[in-house]
């Protein structure tokens, strides 16, 4: 599901029939302060599931949007949840909370090996609030990477009484710096979840994902540029279970980020 969502939030805002040119070489500044466009019966104005906040350069909140009366006919675009992110005194991520409109939430907690810019550890931390007790939970996650400091391997080994799962997640990069393929794989109670989705075809253009640190975005934000092809397959013990493939085209702004989005650019 998680890299569904990633295809997603790509694919569903790109703009078709361009030509890839050559970008110029001036370098520019630009922040992506909305995107995933969608369209709205009787509004003429365009409407983003994703709004950015920042302070400075830094990502501090995203307000994530969806339709929130799915039962009455019509598309009522309303905030579902923010992602909170929270640095530490070195202007590393330390956590990032995910805060629905509700009483429950779940927030990452990053780990680091000294003064490395890189998190090793990631604790995936659950609160469920009921009337007369609060229970949390907490999945550990290791994080490897490359000698270029791109993600390679995440792996969750949680073992509680009556509750085991095992995940290991994949990354892949071609010789230009751009993902390839994430292989999401989990074993639990003798049964094999697996998602192998594969991105190809990459212009040359800048990634406006690239400062992202949220945790759908792994991979892609280590990708120099953006991907117009995405295929992906589901299995269970090995059996096919779904399988999906796009094809994208994008337009660029002058500053060379394709036009997924709302940017400020400098």
């Amino acid at each position: 599901m998680k890299k569904n969502l990633i295809l997603l939030i790509i694919g569903i805002t790109l703009i078709s029939c361009s030509k890839d040119e050559t970008p110029t070489e001036k370098s520019y500044n630009c922040k992506l302060l909305d995107y995933e466009k969608v369209s709205i019966l009787g509004s003429s104005e365009p409407s983003y599931k994703h709004k950015l906040i920042y302070s400075g350069n830094k990502i501090m909140t995203r307000i994530n949007y969806d339709n929130v009366a799915p039962n009455s006919g019509l598309y009522v675009l309303g905030e579902i949840s923010r992602d909170s992110l929270v640095y530490d005194n070195l202007g590393r991520i330390s956590k990032i909370y995910k805060i629905p409109l509700n009483d429950n939430y779940t927030y990452s907690e990053f780990i680091y090996d000294n003064s490395n810019s890189l998190p090793h550890k990631r604790n995936e931390i659950s609160v469920f609030n009921y009337p007369n007790s609060t229970h949390t939970y907490i999945y550990p996650e290791d994080i490897y990477y490359d000698n270029k400091n791109r993600i390679i391997r995440t792996v969750v080994d949680y073992n509680e009484p009556n509750y085991e799962f095992d995940i290991t997640t994949i990354y892949e990069y071609d010789n230009n710096g751009n993902l390839t393929k994430i292989d999401y794989k989990k074993e639990q109670y003798g049964n094999t979840f697996q998602t192998i989705s594969e991105y190809s075809d990459y212009d040359n253009r800048l990634n406006p994902f690239s400062n992202f640190s949220f945790i759908d975005f792994r991979g892609i934000s280590s990708s120099t540029n953006n991907f117009k092809h995405y295929q992906t397959r589901n299995y269970t013990n090995e059996n096919i279970t779904g399988n999906s493939e796009g094809t994208y085209n994008y337009e660029y702004n002058e500053f060379n980020y394709p036009l997924i989005g709302i940017y400020e650019c400098k």
